[in-house]
């Protein structure tokens, strides 16, 4: 006869243990008859993952001492009743619930006969009323017979709905008794073979997933993804249209509420053609130069991955690292020896599935990053401009560009003394002189550079020199703002010739060129200052210049003295 049970892993005492058990369809701690029932308790244990020590149902209700199964064995030992252990509630006989049944059926028949006799007292009744009505009205011997008729007719349906409602008490009452007859605990387990737990598809094929547990009561199930986020509640799991992104190891949780969760694995392996990136597509470099192209495939299966050089059919040797079945970065060394060298490497890559190619183009580098980092200095006869370019092959000449035209008389040739290695790429630092020029003039000035592989281009423009306006000095304070770098502005003192002039904030370093123009000599005078300084022009204006640092702002105050 098949024991109905309920594994309870927590630990109590054995009191408490019936008291729980009891409270479970009426039910006791399981007992052992036989050796057979020790082998049942002890495979329970091992399936419900239980270690501990088993309760046994104690007929001597008033000893300390109580019987359990030890954990891990079938022996039966004797221990106090007041230690808590695990526990199996042993639910009533199948034959009590039968007994149960029939007797429900038995008081439901008799309460169906009390019905039928009710019925028929009610028909005689309307049938005395009938007569009651047809003796006390002239009505037609047809009428009456009608109306006899439709109230025989309505107690007929009312004798059949109560019938009908009877009957589906009784169903209800006999489902209901056969659900707790049922009502056995059953480990979870699962009839699915290793081949159907993994699954190859082609991508853009849809992916199903079956996962149909056994046990009761019926377990939930929820599908985990490879990124361990919950995508599903039903046995089959459908993905429309996979992606080589689904691939990976999907996990099907079940649960009934009987020992542990029971969790199954599929592996999915999704098949596709190749994909191929490379970051760089322009790559810019020199003659007797090393250059590395990375190239970085995802392909299922991985198989044939090719270098070649403009289209052509000539293949080069590249170093392919494996870094997993469906990923790899393919590596290829260019020793730039000559002109042929330079053009279009592609890298492409094969199987059955399919092909992906991308190129990177190899360009013969001009000078580039050119940069004037320091304007004039105001020397008495000539501006000194003094910059810095880049190139992966020797600079032999430069050229300066002023207001949109070349200077072509202002050129110069590079000099081995300004090289200064940097990596594989050469630094060149120089300067430019230029004659005197009218500092009321604005200029928009630009330096270019020249290799074997042609002038530099895109160069930024500078404008000099930054010219502010003209401002007046009057007897209070006034505030010039300068965000540029570089600044110039002519003062006007008035008939004093005098003005002050002081720095805001205090923080900021700056220099100050003041100049007057004597005899067609421009006479400079330099001046590091952060703090209030008086100055005495030979005439009633005079022209200031100012450099500072490019990220702050300066403020400077001036006022004319009397």
């Amino acid at each position: 006869q098949t024991k109905c049970i309920k594994v309870f892993k927590a630990k109590l005492s054995y009191e408490i243990a019936n008291l729980v058990c009891e409270n479970i369809h009426n039910s006791k701690v399981v007992s052992i008859k036989n050796h057979d029932d020790v082998e049942f308790l002890k495979f329970l244990a091992k399936t419900s993952n239980i270690t501990n020590n088993l309760w046994v149902y104690q007929n001597n209700e008033e000893s300390s001492l109580c019987k359990a199964i030890k954990g891990g064995s079938d022996e039966l030992i004797t221990t106090d009743c007041h230690e808590k252990h695990s526990f199996v509630c042993e639910m009533k006989a199948k034959t009590s619930f039968e007994m149960e049944i029939k007797k429900a059926i038995d008081e439901l028949n008799a309460k169906f006969e009390n019905m039928l006799m009710k019925h028929e007292t009610i028909i005689a009744e309307l049938q005395t009323q009938i007569s009651k009505l047809n003796s006390e009205k002239a009505v037609s011997k047809s009428n009456a017979r009608v109306e006899h008729e439709s109230f025989v007719k309505a107690i007929g349906n009312a004798s059949k709905l109560s019938e009908e409602a009877d009957k589906n008490d009784i169903l209800q009452r006999f489902f209901y008794i056969s659900e707790k007859i049922n009502t056995c605990a059953v480990p979870l387990s699962t009839e699915e073979s290793p081949s159907l737990r993994n699954l190859t598809v082609i991508e853009g094929s849809d992916i199903i997933l079956r996962c149909q547990p056994n046990g009761f009561p019926l377990p939930s199930i929820s599908w985990i993804s490879p990124q361990s986020t919950m995508i599903g509640t039903n046995s089959t799991l459908k993905i429309q249209k996979s992606t080589r992104y689904d691939k990976g190891e999907y996990l099907c949780v079940a649960d009934n509420g009987v020992g542990f969760p029971l969790v199954t694995k599929f592996n999915v392996q999704v098949k596709y053609k190749p994909k191929v990136w490379i970051a760089k597509r322009k790559i810019y470099t020199g003659l007797n130069q090393n250059k590395t192209i990375e190239c970085r495939i995802d392909a299922n299966p991985m198989e044939t991955i090719v270098w070649h050089k403009n289209d052509s059919n000539i293949r080069y040797e590249a170093e392919n690292i494996h870094k997993n079945n469906t990923f790899a970065i393919s590596l290829l060394f260019i020793n730039v020896q000559q002109i042929s060298d330079f053009g279009i490497y592609s890298c492409e890559a094969k199987n059955k599935y399919g092909a992906a190619i991308e190129s990177v183009e190899v360009i013969a580098s001009p000078p580039f990053n050119l940069t004037v980092y320091s304007f004039p200095t105001f020397e008495k006869d000539d501006f000194n401009f003094e910059f810095c370019a880049s190139s992966y092959s020797p600079i032999q000449q430069y050229r300066l560009n002023i207001n949109g035209s070349y200077v072509f008389d202002i050129f110069k040739n590079a000099k081995e003394m300004e090289i200064v290695e940097k990596s594989d790429i050469l630094l060149y630092c120089s300067s430019i002189k230029l004659p005197i020029l009218d500092l009321k003039s604005t200029y928009q000035l630009k330096v270019d550079a020249r290799n074997e592989f042609g002038w530099s281009m895109g160069q930024k423009t500078y404008t000099f020199p930054y010219f502010c306006g003209n401002v007046t000095a009057e007897n209070y304070w006034q505030v010039i703002v300068i965000d540029q770098q570089f600044c110039s502005f002519y003062i006007d003192a008035g008939e004093s010739k005098r003005f002050e002039l002081e720095s805001e904030p205090y923080c900021c370093s700056y220099y100050i060129f003041y100049q007057e123009l004597q005899n067609d000599i421009l006479e400079p005078e330099m001046i590091l200052s952060r703090e209030r300084q008086e100055f005495t022009l030979p005439s009633s204006s005079g022209y200031i210049s100012s450099q500072k640092d490019e990220s702050d702002t300066l403020k400077l105050k001036f006022r004319s003295v009397n």
